[in-house]
């Protein structure tokens, strides 16, 4: 009952003295403005154009079709590799799809928390170093796999690629590995 008691007598104090102006809403801003335009904007546009109820959800299928067919374990892809003038040159099979060489095993950024003198604390978002010990800010621009039938790293940087899981009928050599021994 008492703490009941305390918000009317709260508002009653704040509007005492404030003088009944400091418990006005402030005017909107000119972002507020440019917010509340978009968000009616937006109902505008939903109402004429209104979002289609889905039923089948065929890419979310796709998706996780792809998902499951890129963890078969023994799965053949075929990387057909087009120079740049859009000449074939040749194919590899690999075990895996072309993997992006950013893609990593551990997170990119590391968050480091320090204590301020005042008993605060900070926190800031760095680089973390990857498994190779070293940083990679870099563009991601090349992907990387590992040939099928010797295991050898191939790294394709600046070409056009496409891949199939299946052998395609096109005019095209398989790009042989020579043995280092």
């Amino acid at each position: 009952m008492r703490k009941l008691m305390m918000v009317p007598l709260g508002l009653l104090l704040c509007g005492a003295m404030m003088g009944n102006k400091g418990c006005e809403a402030a005017p909107p801003t000119a972002r507020d403005k440019n917010m509340q335009a978009q968000s009616s904007l937006m109902e505008r546009a939903t109402s004429a154009v209104p979002v289609p109820h889905v039923n089948n959800f065929l890419s979310r299928e796709a998706v996780a079709k792809q998902v499951k067919r890129l963890d078969e374990k023994g799965k053949l892809f075929y990387v057909y590799i087009l120079g740049n003038n859009g000449q074939q040159m040749g194919y590899y099979v690999s075990n895996t799809r072309p993997v992006p060489t950013c893609s990593l095993l551990t997170p990119p950024d590391d968050v480091w928390k320090d204590y301020n003198g005042n008993g605060g604390l900070t926190s800031q978002r760095l680089t973390a170093p990857g498994l190779g010990g070293t940083y990679s800010p870099g563009p991601c621009s090349s992907v990387f796999f590992f040939d099928a039938a010797t295991d050898a790293y191939i790294e394709i940087a600046g070409l056009n690629y496409f891949v199939s899981d299946q052998p395609l009928a096109v005019k095209s050599d398989p790009i042989k590995i020579i043995s280092a021994q």
